[in-house]
Parts: structure tokens; sequence; C-alpha cells
């Protein structure tokens, strides 16, 4: 889902409207045990597309991890 960008954007929106329309205070959103760099830097994009909706809050420690590098280890 994270790799298409008309997915990306689907979900996000879907999320984030979910949350509103039950009241939410917000989503717990990770990646858990990414394959490939790639992974890491789709799951960026889906957090930057999730923080540039209007309707969004980002907490602090999703907007430091946005700008924090991310690196993958393989196994």
């Amino acid at each position: 889902m994270a790799v298409d960008p008309p997915s990306r954007a689907a979900f996000v929106a879907g999320a984030v409207a979910l949350a509103h329309d039950s009241g939410f205070h917000g989503l717990d959103i990770a990646c858990q045990f990414p394959a490939c760099a790639v992974d890491i830097a789709n799951f960026a994009f889906l957090i930057s597309e999730w923080a540039a909706t209007p309707r969004c809050r980002v907490p602090a420690q999703r907007y430091a991890a946005m700008h924090a590098r991310f690196t993958y280890l393989p196994s």
C-alpha cells in the first residue's frame, strides 16, 4: 500500500476520516520489520502525507521521526 501513491493517499484519507468521525484523538501507525531501505522510505512518505492532511495533528515524536535519518540494517 505504501509503495503506490494513489493507494497511500486513499489509506491516509480513510484513516484520518475514520479517526475524526469516531472521535479518536489519534491513530498509532508503525512500520514493523521493514524488508529493505525502500520500505522505510515508503513509510516515511506515508507519514509525511499523513502529516500534510488538514485535520491531522502529528505528535512531536512522529514529527521528529519524519525528519530523522532512516537507516536499514540488513540482517
